[in-house]
């Protein structure tokens, strides 16, 4: 696929695990009757193939759409977002929020309220751990296997599973949906153990924008209605 809190309890890990699976890109492959171990194995090779293509990006543009579906409180919204990232940078806009971290500092931007929050790295760590860093995350944090290949639309694609080892955690599961041909991934399914599930489905995937530093910085003067908190 990996934090800001936003509202409806979208929370840390979804920004995160967001941020780690719009980068994957997983390579086709066709498999059946594998056991446990052959599967895992099998995911292994390809994520570890995409990841070291997807790390050479210099930048990353993408358009999302978040649907959350919270089954205790018998709810489904749509949220539509955007992610730009450069090298341990990167700008997310979500659920009327935009947070930069420009690799020193973070800050959160409410649109709605106002009011833009600032925090130092070190206090905000998980938020501060770029998008390009958490590429290679799914080595320690995550158990992966092959699923089955699927048909989205006119595209043919496979799904891969991952499973955090970590058991702490609030995700029981992120399912991967890849395009074979263009190995690009089309869906995202992440479940929780609240009974919240959230499904991403990517718009748009481009790299080598020109992107210019200063999309990673808010910048008051520009926005002279909105109070600064810095929290430093």
């Amino acid at each position: 696929m990996a934090h800001i809190i936003y509202p409806l309890n979208a929370g840390k890990a979804l920004i995160n695990s967001l941020l780690i699976c719009i980068l994957f890109n997983i390579a086709s492959f066709n498999v059946y009757a594998q056991t446990d171990e052959e599967r895992s194995e099998m995911g292994k090779m390809y994520l570890d193939k995409m990841s070291q293509k997807n790390k050479k990006y210099t930048t990353i543009k993408t358009t999302f759409t978040i649907t959350i579906d919270n089954k205790q409180e018998n709810s489904k919204n749509d949220y539509n977002g955007v992610l730009l990232a450069k090298g341990n940078m990167y700008r997310l806009e979500l659920m009327n929020n935009i947070t930069f971290f420009n690799g020193n500092t973070v800050c959160t931007w409410l649109v709605n309220d106002n009011e833009a929050n600032i925090t130092d790295a070190e206090d905000a760590a998980d938020a501060a751990i770029g998008p390009m860093q958490l590429l290679g995350a799914y080595e320690n944090g995550y158990k992966m296997r092959y699923m089955q290949d699927v048909k989205i639309g006119n595209s043919n694609c496979v799904e891969v599973d991952l499973y955090p080892t970590d058991r702490k955690t609030n995700i029981t599961r992120v399912r991967l949906t890849i395009e074979k041909d263009s190995y690009t991934i089309k869906r995202i399914m992440q479940q929780g153990k609240d009974g919240t599930s959230y499904f991403v489905n990517i718009n748009t995937f481009t790299t080598g924008n020109n992107i210019d530093d200063k999309e990673f910085t808010f910048d008051p003067k520009a926005h002279p209605e909105v109070e600064v908190v810095d929290l430093r």
